[in-house]
């Protein structure tokens, strides 16, 4: 049981990161298009789509949170993966 829920929190965390560095990526695409053009357009329904699988992840781990009372909060679940993700940056000099 414990070893399925690790794995679980582990899968979790690599989709989240994944959809953290798509949502950095596109806002650094928007900065750099005009306004109000298809291309914007587009980007802000891919950004609303991940913000939405973000809210997803949000439920999913907070109903877990229900069952493990002692995990940590999902905002500092977040926090985590974001540290981590700006540490991968900083390692190999990504622009972002």
């Amino acid at each position: 049981m414990a070893r399925s829920i690790y794995l679980s929190c582990r899968s979790m965390a690599m989709a989240i990161s994944l959809l953290l560095y798509e949502r950095d990526a596109l806002r650094q695409r928007m900065a750099c298009v005009d306004a109000h053009t298809m291309i914007e357009e587009n980007l802000m329904a891919q950004l609303h789509d991940i913000d939405c699988a973000l809210h997803e992840f949000e439920h999913a781990y907070e109903a877990k949170r229900r069952l493990e009372p002692h995990t940590t909060s999902y905002a500092d679940y977040v926090a985590l993966i974001e540290r981590f993700i700006d540490d991968e940056n900083d390692e190999v000099g990504a622009p972002y």
